[in-house]
């Protein structure tokens, strides 16, 4: 499968451990297989998939920590771990990618502070080829907003930017590079244990269209 470059395999019933080695395709671009019941630590390598631009791995039974070799995926723009059991902390590797509009880490068991360098303090990028948009056109992802689940296709995918880290152990302060995400859509930090006052710059998230920050120990004035 050298020229594969879209690989859908949600909603099936596939069950068992990742495979090691998952794919030689150099033009492999979108990878899909949420809401199936793989298990155990990812062991997965996109030795030579240096192009996916979407990783979709949601609603399944994966385990132990975000694997380090996500530093591999430079390109990475949208990645979906929500619905898991993965724990430990954010990766550092995270903060390595430049383009990445929206993560999902929503409903883990994940801990340790909300690293402010995979917050980034630069507008999302909006340049595109053509050939990303013909491409895009044939793409969709789920995406829960305040437990209503948005399924979106085509080239809306381009416009929506979220972080997403509902329902884990976050702790310590909300980083206050998220003040520059002016053009940042969803925002959901809530059920975690963070702390500290609510940045009263966020008033600059002039297109946030969803903000959630409850159930946490947050304190201080709320931001007019």
């Amino acid at each position: 499968m050298s020229s594969l470059e879209f690989l859908n395999l949600s909603g099936d019933n596939f069950s068992g451990l990742l495979l090691p080695r998952f794919s030689n395709s150099l033009k492999l671009r979108y990878v899909y297989l949420s809401r199936n019941k793989l298990q155990g630590p990812s062991a997965m390598k996109f030795y030579d998939s240096f192009e996916i631009l979407a990783l979709d791995l949601s609603h399944n039974d994966l385990t132990s920590r975000i694997p380090e070799w996500i530093d591999r995926l430079s390109n990475l723009r949208f990645l979906l771990l929500s619905y898991n059991n993965l724990e430990g902390k954010i990766p550092i590797q995270l903060c390595k990618f430049d383009q990445l509009t929206l993560i999902d880490l929503s409903h883990n068991y994940l801990s340790g502070n909300i690293l402010s360098c995979m917050i980034f303090t630069h507008p999302f990028p909006i340049q595109y080829n053509s050939h990303d948009f013909v491409s895009l056109s044939q793409q969709f992802f789920e995406f829960t907003m305040k437990n209503l689940s948005l399924f979106n296709r085509g080239n809306i995918i381009w416009n929506f930017t979220g972080i997403d880290v509902l329902c884990n152990n976050f702790t310590g302060e909300i980083p206050r590079e998220i003040e520059s995400l002016s053009m940042i859509k969803v925002l959901n930090h809530s059920h975690n244990i963070l702390t500290g006052p609510i940045l009263p710059t966020f008033s600059n998230l002039k297109e946030i269209k969803s903000l959630d920050l409850s159930y946490n120990k947050l304190d201080g004035k709320i931001p007019s």
